[in-house]
């Protein structure tokens, strides 16, 4: 069996992965986010790109808010105006199968020889013992193959990064993150001598204006940076990438304000701080996160004891990526981007006997054609409207046939409209010429306090919050709804109802024959 059919083989795998990110945007690719950062954009192409005063909701602060993805925002306009929701599942396929490739490739990279003899030959006593390691083994693993690391490696970062990935800026960054990534890994394995590292500088130039996430580009360049130092090999080239990295983050229009958002998002958020918004929650939250951190510290520990095939600079940016995901779950992926590689190189050879059978590759190439199949019929035809994709399947629950009802039956008197909070983003968008929503996702852009008396209290608070809200209209969740049983001691009754969503007019208000 040749190298080139076992290759043959493990990328028709990979290929397999990346179908299943590409699935769960065919099948469900609406973020609840996706429908204010569309009104965002309009704003900032009304406007300008500078802080803003919001006209989406109701309850939000009136002095100017941030909007930090400017850039990402614009664009997910321009696709949205452009190709329509079909657009967005498109690229939203196309980033999740490009982070699988670049998160595959940094698993390739870091288990490859380097380029030159010298390469990990270092003063320290660290170093040598690992050079030790490495010579001892090179009778048995120094050329053996690593592709079924890889393979499962990559399988635990998509199982890691998927749930995160949908059509909004966060998942750009991320995109542009694993591209950074497999640069840096890459340069280190050509012994810090590849020009293709500085793509990261305008990496980070874009992702100054994509996501608050931009700063992880620097803070792994130290990592690398103080690495070396350790390691008795002090490199410019670090220092200069690190400047240069620090430098373009601050490449913004909106640093003022970006700075001071971040520095809210990590001390005196407080739905970041709840339980509420799940992504936020510790990464060991629940039984699943258990779960998750049981079989990520059974891996963590073994590679540890393999240490000397990782360089201290690796160890380091672990160590962080580990730090941010044990303080917010949505670090994962991040986490991901470089777990996976050391998981990969550290962990012993294993076999690579089943990607060497013929009759694997070719019930890959059957499984993947009949995924492709299934996805192209799944994809939303032409005629196909959005309303009518979001009513095709409950993993989409908004209420689209509710908003409907109050567009064409109910009479604006405030125009305002009392929703949940998953659903303010949608019924911004989807009624914000009639409407101002009661809340959204941006939990920046509403006081501390409105957050406390609505979600984050008993049913008092949010009865007063509900009351003087003053609203013409409500539309809530079927099931689980949080507002429903105070709006209807406050007086509110039901005129519309259906299998997602039902419809409320306060007291006084005659139900539309």
């Amino acid at each position: 069996m040749t190298l080139r059919q076992t290759r043959t083989t493990f990328w028709l795998l990979i290929a397999l992965i990346c179908v299943f990110g590409i699935q769960k945007a065919v099948v469900s690719p609406l973020d609840p986010d996706l429908f204010w950062h569309l009104r965002v954009a309009d704003q900032l192409r009304t406007e300008g790109i500078h802080p803003l005063i919001d006209h989406i909701s109701f309850s939000s602060r009136r002095d100017p808010w941030t909007p930090y993805s400017w850039l990402a925002e614009l664009a997910m306009k321009l696709i949205w105006n452009t190709t329509g929701y079909r657009g967005t599942i498109i690229v939203q396929a196309l980033a999740s199968a490009g982070v699988i490739l670049f998160i595959t490739l940094s698993c390739l990279t870091l288990t490859q020889s380097p380029d030159t003899p010298d390469f990990g030959r270092l003063s320290s006593s660290l170093s040598l013992r690992a050079e030790g390691s490495r010579v001892g083994e090179g009778r048995g693993e120094a050329n053996a193959s690593r592709l079924m690391n890889c393979l499962l490696a990559t399988v635990l970062a998509a199982y890691l990064i998927y749930p995160y990935l949908s059509f909004r800026p966060i998942s750009l960054a991320i995109f542009f993150l694993s591209l950074a990534a497999w640069l840096l890994l890459r340069d280190r394995r050509h012994n810090e001598r590849s020009r293709a590292v500085l793509f990261v500088i305008p990496i980070t130039l874009l992702l100054a204006n994509i996501h608050l996430v931009v700063i992880m580009i620097p803070i792994w360049i130290s990592c690398l940076l103080v690495g070396s130092t350790i390691e008795r090999r002090l490199s410019k080239r670090y220092l200069a990438l690190l400047i240069a990295t620090a430098l373009s983050c601050l490449a913004t229009p909106l640093l003022p304000g970006m700075i001071r958002t971040a520095i809210h998002y990590q001390s005196s958020d407080v739905m970041v701080k709840s339980e509420v918004i799940t992504e936020m929650n510790p990464i060991y939250a629940g039984v699943g996160g258990i779960i998750t951190c049981s079989v990520l510290a059974i891996l963590l520990i073994w590679s540890v004891r393999h240490r000397q095939r990782i360089r201290i600079g690796e160890w380091l940016w672990l160590l962080i990526a580990i730090l941010f995901t044990l303080r917010l779950g949505r670090f994962l992926p991040i986490f991901a981007m470089i777990a996976a590689p050391i998981f990969a190189a550290a962990l012993p050879a294993m076999s690579d006997a089943v990607l060497t059978r013929r009759f694997v590759r070719i019930a890959l190439i059957a499984v993947l054609a009949i995924c492709i199949a299934k996805l192209s019929w799944k994809f939303p035809r032409p005629s196909q409207s959005l309303d009518d994709f979001v009513n095709a399947d409950d993993t989409v629950a908004y209420p689209a046939n509710a908003a409907v009802y109050v567009e064409k039956s109910i009479t604006p008197r405030k125009h305002r409209l009392i929703n949940e909070f998953t659903w303010g983003g949608y019924l911004g968008w989807r009624l914000g010429t009639q409407y101002q929503v009661f809340l959204d996702g941006r939990t920046q852009v509403f006081p501390a306090d409105f957050w406390r008396r609505v979600y984050l209290s008993g049913e008092e608070p949010l009865r007063t919050a509900l009351a003087n809200a003053d609203a013409d209209v409500a539309v809530l969740p079927i099931q689980k709804s949080r507002f429903a049983k105070s709006l209807k001691e406050l007086g509110w009754t039901q005129v519309y109802c259906d299998d997602r969503a039902r419809v409320l007019v306060p007291p006084g208000v005659k139900a539309p024959q």
